[in-house]
């Protein structure tokens, strides 16, 4: 029987696939048998029962639809509801990865290693012009796959891998074609949300660095705000910085871990002999990376909304509303 803990002092609302499932709250306290309750109208009585924080479940005998905590978490925290949500998504992930981002990425390391073994070293040294017509075309080739990676394929597979994810984790439906549809429609805000945030990271940058990485920081949820909220340019980035003050060295810890990670995780092609195999691997890599990433940022990105406007309390008051 899965189980969910939920915040401090109250009992959330779940729903399952059976419209008259039983519901049950089960208060753990030490080892001894909790007190068992009907129905969704339960704050009141869970906080008259004296309920604290990790003493409240919610347990389900049947179709147990949301799977993860909803409520402030640590950066250990969020790492864990991340893995298990990629794991649990793995199926819807999987199919909007590869529709875009994956071959994108594959195409672009696969021509990029061809570049780069068409440069003779030699030249390099003597400081000899490239004149062979091959080595532009391939150049140019490459350019272009950079330019639609970054500016087509990175941005729309964020934003429906993002979608994705927090329809997922607030166990709302989604598909692929809904997440596609959200994607395009939130392509052009993000662009020019992410522009302005790498404008001002970049003038942040020239003074000695630290004020362009308290930007990043600030700005970290920027596009997690376009696509869930639809706040996009300077609302979006006064959104990301509302969100984020107060929770920047989580910020910092996640984006080191994640980091290391990352880094971990491409050691073992820097071993494939083959260059086209290796960047092939990378490639693919890079993908689970991608996904893994976005959901902990959205993740992130909930801790911090429970933390600053109560938004696990938020879905409880809507949940109670509309039952």
């Amino acid at each position: 029987m899965a189980t969910i803990r939920l915040a401090e002092g109250f009992c959330g609302y779940v729903q399952c696939k059976q419209p008259n499932a039983a519901r049950r709250v089960i208060s753990k306290f030490d080892d001894t048998s909790g007190v068992t309750y009907d129905g969704v109208r339960l704050a009141s009585r869970a906080s008259a029962a004296g309920f604290d924080r990790g003493q409240i479940f919610i347990s389900f005998g049947c179709g147990l639809q949301v799977r993860y905590e909803i409520r402030q978490l640590h950066v250990g925290e969020v790492l864990d509801q991340a893995i298990a949500l990629t794991k649990h998504q793995f199926k819807p992930l999987f199919w909007i990865t590869i529709a875009l981002f994956t071959p994108a990425t594959i195409l672009n390391g696969v021509v990029t290693t061809h570049l780069l073994s068409l440069i003779d070293p030699e030249q390099i040294e003597t400081a000899q012009p490239v004149i062979d017509g091959h080595f532009w075309i391939t150049l140019a080739a490459t350019g272009v796959l950079l330019l639609f990676y970054w500016i087509i394929a990175y941005p729309i597979s964020t934003c429906a891998v993002t979608h994705c994810v927090a329809s997922a984790y607030l166990d709302k439906p989604s598909s692929f074609r809904s997440c596609y549809a959200r994607a395009f429609r939130a392509f052009f805000p993000l662009f020019l949300t992410s522009l302005s945030a790498n404008m001002a990271i970049l003038v942040g940058s020239m003074c000695c660095w630290i004020p362009g990485i308290y930007l990043a920081l600030i700005f970290s949820l920027s596009s997690q705000i376009v696509v869930i909220e639809g706040i996009w340019e300077i609302s979006g980035l006064q959104r990301s910085f509302q969100l984020t003050k107060g929770s920047i060295l989580v910020a910092i810890v996640l984006g080191l871990l994640l980091t290391v990670i990352y880094l971990a995780m491409f050691i073992g092609t820097a071993f494939i002999p083959l260059p086209q195999v290796a960047s092939i691997t990378s490639s693919l890599v890079q993908s689970c990376f991608f996904v893994f990433s976005s959901a902990a940022w959205v993740i992130f990105y909930f801790s911090c909304r429970c933390k600053t406007e109560n938004f696990d309390l938020a879905l409880l008051v809507d949940a109670v509303a509309q039952d």
